[in-house]
């Protein structure tokens, strides 16, 4: 057991070092400066609908390794806020003018939500934006390994839960459910979703996972046509 545990590890090891691979690849820098851009995964039309939203916000997209598992960790938002209420997410929050930028958003409002440091984040660059479809938030997502979980703890203002999901079980196509959201008018929209005990992730947190997934695989193939160049 302790050593299928141990091979384990050396393997999620192997797969962020492969993430991170790709990130570098990409151009995007590390935390002495992410604010690059995967360009292979952004658009113009995109960046336009950007500049037209409403308001401009950053989340964190956390990932780290468990036992040999590498796991995305997410938050449920409290029942008592305004939008989005009780809804899975990722740590973030809107732009405000006392941050240097968008990434000093994401890992500030991380922090407030979750109790998740700085220094406890190694950051590997930007995600492609995306918009909320209900609020017109513009967010930039920023992807990170957590060097340490010591310090996580929910902030009852904002947070409900935080819980993760191991990214086998995200790529489970049988974890692919359909989510009914029911507007206050009483009408309702079926969105696509992703269930995990008994948590539907769905709307624009499901955007940056696929995304985020789409990351591995490319890092994955990154790293297989690497080692079929001739040296």
């Amino acid at each position: 057991m302790g050593d299928q545990s141990g091979a384990d590890g050396a393997q999620a090891a192997l797969t962020l070092e492969r993430l991170r691979a790709f990130f570098r690849h990409a151009g995007v820098r590390d935390e002495a400066g992410a604010r690059g851009l995967i360009a292979s995964l952004d658009s113009a039309a995109a960046a336009g609908r950007r500049r037209r939203a409403k308001a401009v916000g950053a989340v964190l997209v956390p990932v780290f390794e468990r036992e040999g598992v590498i796991h995305v960790l997410y938050t449920r938002r409290a029942q008592h806020l305004l939008s989005h209420r009780g809804e899975v997410a990722f740590p973030g929050g809107k732009f405000d003018p006392a941050d240097s930028d968008l990434l000093d958003t994401a890992l500030r409002e991380t922090a407030e939500e979750i109790g998740l440091e700085r220094d406890a984040v190694e950051v590997l660059g930007r995600l492609p934006f995306a918009e909320t479809s209900r609020s017109g938030v513009a967010v930039t997502p920023f992807a990170g390994i957590v060097r340490s979980l010591d310090s996580v703890r929910s902030n009852p203002q904002e947070v409900a839960e935080v819980f993760s999901v191991p990214l086998g079980a995200l790529r489970e196509p049988n974890r692919r459910v359909p989510y009914r959201y029911l507007y206050a008018d009483g009408s309702s929209a079926t969105f696509p979703g992703i269930e995990y005990q008994g948590r539907i992730i769905w709307g624009l947190t499901l955007r940056i996972t696929v995304t985020l997934l789409e990351c591995f695989e490319r890092a994955e193939a990154l790293y297989r046509s690497a080692r079929r160049a001739p040296s």
